[in-house]
């Protein structure tokens, strides 16, 4: 992928490694090859319920080096998936799909504001603990310094981009429910127009509270949805700078891993 960069680059030179030297070349059929999978990848054995490998077949130990590329695979998986969980996010608030339900339109709104809250840092937890693991994969390495000092810059980048988030996730998670204005407006708005009217009814009163609900929701609809957008737009530029930092420490000019010196063949 010549034109490619960021985590699309990395990740694709990387599934041609993994591809080249942990699913072996010799398996010449879809049963072996989903069998690799399952037990390469995954760790599993039922992969698409396959059938138990006959107990006379040799068991495969994976190497040191394909150990290697296991985890180096598995913690870019995982970052990429917190990131898709995001723009899935800015996909959801958007649309509200339960007009026959009891879930409120307010409800939904805030429990997709919360969860990207809690994604985001997972996310950078994610980004934190990769770092960790690659710089303890070269420790040893005769390039450890080059590794250290990028891994400590990109870990303040981390740092530095998600801290508004972390910090309302953290407030959220262990003082108090997070105060958001405009979702705290719309729900006051909500109970009023759903809260019982007795006997005389305020018909001016309903219709105002009814107008100032709809305007109020479509505003609150869009400002989270375009903060949602800014964020991940944000979050796809950190992620780049990310993985073409490491894709340059770990990559030669032709998309090869450059294995940690004890690993080198």
């Amino acid at each position: 992928m010549p034109d490619s960069k960021g985590s699309d680059r990395f990740l694709a030179a990387l599934l041609d490694v993994v591809k080249e030297e942990v699913i072996t070349p010799d398996l010449v059929s879809p049963r072996r090859i989903r069998a690799s999978l399952s037990r390469d990848l995954f760790d599993e054995h039922d992969l698409l319920d396959e059938p138990q490998a006959d107990p006379s077949e040799e068991v495969r130990v994976l190497t040191p080096r394909q150990q290697f590329l296991k985890k180096f695979f598995d913690g870019v998986v995982e970052i990429t998936q917190s990131f898709e969980a995001l723009k899935d996010i800015q996909l959801y608030i958007g649309r509200f799909p339960f007009r026959r339900s009891n879930v409120s339109r307010t409800r939904y709104l805030r429990y997709h504001f919360e969860s990207y809250l809690q994604e985001v840092f997972l996310l950078e937890e994610r980004l934190l603990g990769y770092l960790t693991w690659v710089r303890r994969a070269y420790r040893k390495d005769r390039r450890a310094g080059d590794f250290e000092r990028v891994c400590n810059v990109l870990q303040e980048s981390v740092r530095k981009t998600l801290k508004g988030i972390i910090d309302l996730r953290s407030t959220h998670v262990h003082q108090y429910r997070v105060p958001e204005r405009t979702l705290d407006r719309l729900g006051t708005l909500e109970l009023l127009l759903s809260a019982p009217t007795g006997d005389i009814v305020d018909h001016d009163f309903a219709e105002f509270i009814a107008r100032a609900y709809r305007l109020r929701y479509l505003e609150t609809k869009r400002h989270w949805k375009k903060t949602i957008k800014d964020n991940n737009s944000a979050l796809r530029a950190l992620l780049d700078l990310y993985f073409d930092q490491i894709y340059a420490l770990c990559f030669d000019a032709q998309g090869k891993v450059l294995f940690p010196d004890s690993l080198r063949a």
